[in-house]
């Protein structure tokens, strides 16, 4: 592990027909896209399936956080990060586990969360406050009775 130097990241050049791959080990390549992007990628095979994974950008700086969740949140990585990352996976993957699919079950559940969350505000927010509930009542019951104004006197106090 460890082929790739800083230098050599920020350094590389693109080919202009394909991709270009640079090799670190563990499953880890950097691949420079022909307009330029850098871009982390892990490859392995897990139960006999072949699986590609692009972990996010090269980032000289990396990202903020100390664990392999939030750099992988935001999205854009150090050399250091990303060779953290392909370690660790290759560690659960000789537990049995495949870190991507468990990455991708994350953050499934996670939008899952998010849209009962916005689910539960949209439908609170459809409900009609008390003084809409009274002009609904006042319409729909009390339209054209003689008590109307003094109900409606008594129900906006």
């Amino acid at each position: 592990m460890g082929k790739l130097a800083a230098v050599t990241c920020e350094t590389a050049k693109p080919d202009k027909s394909r991709d270009r791959l640079l090799g670190d080990g563990d499953g880890l390549f950097l691949r420079v896209r022909p307009h330029g992007t850098k871009t982390w990628l892990i490859e392995y095979i897990f139960n006999g399936a072949r699986t590609k994974y692009s972990l996010g950008t090269y980032d000289r700086e990396g990202a903020p956080g100390e664990s392999i969740t939030e750099w992988l949140r935001y999205g854009r990585l150090s050399l250091t990060q990303a060779r953290a990352i392909a370690g660790s996976w290759k560690v659960a993957r000789r537990g049995g586990h495949d870190p991507v699919a468990e990455w991708e079950n994350l953050l499934a559940q996670e939008r899952v969360a998010e849209a009962a969350i916005k689910a539960d505000e949209e439908a609170e927010a459809a409900q009609p406050t008390v003084s809409q509930a009274i002009k609904i009542f006042m319409a729909r019951h009390m339209d054209g009775k003689k008590s109307a104004p003094a109900i409606l006197y008594r129900l906006e106090m």
